[in-house]
């Protein structure tokens, strides 16, 4: 199903590497003052953290994220020591702006048990997410690939962790691809 889509919707393989025209803005950023047509899009990206080990090593990535790109852990852009002439804007291949003025990370964090989901809510990085991004469902899969492969399938798991990946997917306007973050041992992250 998700996979046949997905190879429908890209490029044939003969065009797999080829140079392309990079895409061009059509908008201007008015707080640096100017016009930006002529610069290509930047690329946007989307983290897909799945199960215990995925939600605990994206908890830490997504810590990185925002010292190397400069944003708080309330989702607000550190722009001390920055003027028009310097601003980098590198953080929106990772980080969405919302109406709001406030910078959430393109991600989406599963779990079929909701401890790990809860711990990261109740962290300093709490804030940073949009809730709805972070799914946590009333069963544990107990470390075990088929467990989790199956209460994939009897609690419609894929359903709900498809809208929200297309939600992202949506407010994106140039997707380079995903990172997908999850265990290879066992649980909710391997089935």
């Amino acid at each position: 199903g998700v996979l046949v889509g997905l190879a429908q919707a890209l490029p044939p393989p003969a065009t797999w590497g080829r140079a392309r025209e990079p895409t061009k803005l059509r908008v201007g950023f008015p707080s640096v003052g100017g016009d930006c047509s002529d610069m290509p899009a930047v690329k946007e990206c989307i983290t897909v953290h799945i199960g215990q080990a995925g939600v605990q090593v994206g908890a830490r990535t997504w810590e990185l994220f925002t010292q190397e790109h400069g944003i708080t852990m309330d989702g607000k852009l550190n722009q001390t020591n920055m003027d028009a002439d310097s601003l980098d804007t590198s953080f929106s291949s990772f980080f969405q702006e919302t109406n709001s003025g406030q910078f959430v990370p393109r991600s989406v964090f599963i779990d079929t048990e909701p401890t790990v989901i809860n711990d990261l809510k109740a962290s300093k990085m709490g804030h940073l997410f949009h809730p709805k991004s972070l799914l946590a469902f009333k069963q544990d899969c107990k470390s075990n690939f088929f467990e989790g492969r199956t209460m994939a399938s009897a609690f419609k798991i894929q359903d709900v962790v498809l809208d929200r990946i297309r939600l992202a997917v949506d407010l994106c306007d140039n997707l380079q691809g995903f990172f997908v973050f999850h265990s290879v041992g066992g649980g909710t992250g391997s089935g």
